[in-house]
């Protein structure tokens, strides 16, 4: 056992490492935490042919993992999930994939074999009786109203129309007739359908980056649309319209890219590159060198595409970010323009001016008393 290995984990795990011998008597402690420990009796015989791994419902989780000489090595209690009970106060958190890259060094380690990939959920075996048994009485349950669901032509017909930005096409796929319904997936009205919006959201996003919107954008958006669902909304009708303004905020994105000259790849990847980094310093040289051109190369290809200079470009996406600050948070004209990388408040309030007519501050100001705040 490599005492040195489970002292570099525990600093990784943030939570307590126990090794037992295989009559069950504790012989090194890295601990941490004031969580109840892991008891012999739990694990006895456990974590031989792959890591044994306990989670109760609340997201608190161990792993076992026995070494050829029967020594028990248990990894945990920590916490793998944020949402957590009151009675999870004082475990340490460890992210889910943290934790399970803790698990297959440790089993490598010990056994010199990789960690099997369905250990967390034992995904090959049998499925669990209490899923099996629920999803028979749903069958059945469907089987005996005899009522179908929604045709999934209609459902492809609203997905390709955001995937070619036709908003005219997703309008009438929506308003189609048709004899099916939606199928019940929640006993509570209002969690039945925020859980269509997550999948009605989510599907339009992956249209959307089909139809050519930069996956990082397109996949932020739906994390925003899905954020302001789950904890904005409280009413099913507020869901229902919010699911569908986010389908055709996706399909107008798709409309405007086609309205410009089918752009290329580098012009797609610059502009992923530029989303991911709106907050640094952003220069085109350092940009061209990203992509191995020269700067002068993909300025004149950029402006061919997308009809302004590059440098322009990534003045409107930080203004179009510092309008986000300026909107919803209390920091400071100063801080805004730190934070988005201007180079001097001046230069943030000459952008902002030329973008708007009005300076930062004023822009501020008549969202506030637009929207009294």
């Amino acid at each position: 056992m490599d005492i040195y290995l489970l002292e570099r984990l525990h600093k990784l795990l943030h939570g307590p490492i126990n090794v037992f011998d295989r009559e069950g008597n504790l012989i090194h402690s890295f601990e941490e935490g004031v969580c109840q420990p892991v008891a012999p009796r739990e694990f006895q015989g456990k974590g031989k042919e792959k890591p044994y791994i306990k989670m109760d419902g609340k997201g608190v989780a161990y792993a076992v993992i026995q070494s050829p000489v029967g020594e028990y090595i248990v990894l945990g209690r920590i916490r793998v999930y944020y949402a957590v009970g009151n009675d999870s106060i004082g475990i340490s958190y460890c992210g889910k994939d943290e934790f399970r890259a803790i698990i297959e060094l440790c089993w490598k380690s010990i056994t010199g074999q990789e960690m099997p990939g369905n250990v967390f959920w034992n995904v090959l075996e049998e499925p669990d009786a209490s899923i099996a048994k629920h999803l028979t009485n749903d069958m059945l349950h469907y089987q005996e109203r005899r009522k179908a669901h929604n045709p999934i032509r209609q459902e492809r017909r609203e997905q390709e129309s955001i995937r070619r930005g036709d908003l005219q096409a997703l309008e009438e796929s929506i308003n189609e007739s048709y004899g099916g319904e939606i199928g019940n997936v929640s006993k509570d009205v209002l969690r039945h359908y925020k859980n269509i919006a997550v999948w009605v959201i989510s599907s339009a996003s992956r249209s959307a980056i089909q139809g050519g919107v930069t996956p990082e954008k397109a996949l932020s958006m739906c994390d925003s649309f899905l954020r302001n669902v789950e904890d904005n909304l409280q009413e099913p009708l507020e869901v229902e319209k919010a699911t569908r303004e986010a389908e055709f905020i996706f399909a107008r994105e798709v409309r405007d890219l086609q309205r410009k000259n089918c752009e290329d790849v580098l012009t797609s990847q610059v502009r992923n590159y530029i989303y991911l980094h709106i907050m640094d310093k952003l220069q085109v040289t350092d940009i061209a060198k990203e992509f191995d051109v020269t700067p002068n190369y993909l300025s004149d290809r950029f402006r061919k595409q997308e009809g302004i200079s590059l440098k322009q470009y990534i003045i409107n996406e930080k203004i179009e970010a510092s309008e986000y600050f300026l909107k919803y948070t209390d920091k400071s004209i100063g801080e805004i323009s730190e934070h988005c990388a201007f180079g001097s408040q001046s230069r943030f309030t000459q952008y902002f001016r030329e973008r708007h007519g009005v300076t930062p501050s004023a822009y501020r100001r008549i969202f506030q008393q637009e929207h009294e705040i």
